[in-house]
């Protein structure tokens, strides 16, 4: 009987291990899956405040070229503020791609 509770409590120290390690890797997973997601957030939301100013920087230029059609410095800016957008734009899309994927 004795032998039997020695290989008893062997086995349930090796059980308890096993669980307890499992548990720790879930739980650090875990914090990493959340601390990747929060950077992909504040990324995101500092490209998406980039966008803004971009699009505005667009819609001005595209006021002054109403204004000074013949402006070639206004239509250089134009089209370098346009860029700027579809590359914001692109680097969002990925970015929604990549968090949309599972991380």
């Amino acid at each position: 009987m004795g032998d039997f509770l020695k290989s008893l409590a062997v086995i349930l120290g090796i059980v308890g291990t096993c669980f307890g390690a499992y548990f720790f890797i879930d739980r650090t997973y875990a914090e990493k899956s959340q601390l990747v997601s929060l950077e992909l957030r504040v990324v995101t939301n500092e490209l998406h405040d980039l966008l803004r100013r971009a699009q505005a920087d667009m819609y001005f230029y595209k006021e002054q070229l109403r204004k000074f059609p013949n402006d070639v410095d206004v239509i250089k800016r134009l089209k370098n503020a346009e860029a700027q957008v579809e590359e914001l734009r692109d680097r969002i899309k990925n970015l929604k791609k990549k968090g949309d994927s599972g991380l």
